[in-house]
């Protein structure tokens, strides 16, 4: 028999921390050109529930792959302290893929 081969296809491990009540913005640099992507991210209450807080995605220059992550201070209030955990997803055509994922720990 020959080697085993595995592929895997798993978001990028990126945690994020930051104080309840505060706003919170962070730059992204893919490198890639991301003209025609779409975003989603948003963080997944730690509760048990599913709930998820839509965080902003605004492209900053697509053609250089730099977009930025935004939640607002009144969102950000409504996330509950202690662990939860975010991801970010693109999308191209039919194509969407998790391409970041980590805790979101809120103090």
């Amino acid at each position: 028999m020959g080697e085993s081969v595995k592929f895997t296809q798993l978001p990028g491990a990126v945690d994020i921390e930051f104080l309840q009540g505060d706003s919170f913005t962070f730059q992204l640099d893919f490198n890639l050109d991301l003209t025609g992507y779409t975003f989603e991210a948003a963080i997944v209450l730690g509760d048990g529930t599913g709930t998820e807080v839509a965080m902003t995605v605004t492209p900053v220059d697509l053609a250089a792959g730099q977009i930025e992550v935004q939640l607002s201070a009144a969102l950000s209030e409504t996330v509950p302290r202690g662990i939860n955990s975010w991801y970010l997803r693109w999308t191209v055509g039919a194509e969407v893929q998790t391409i970041l994922a980590g805790d979101a720990t809120v103090d």
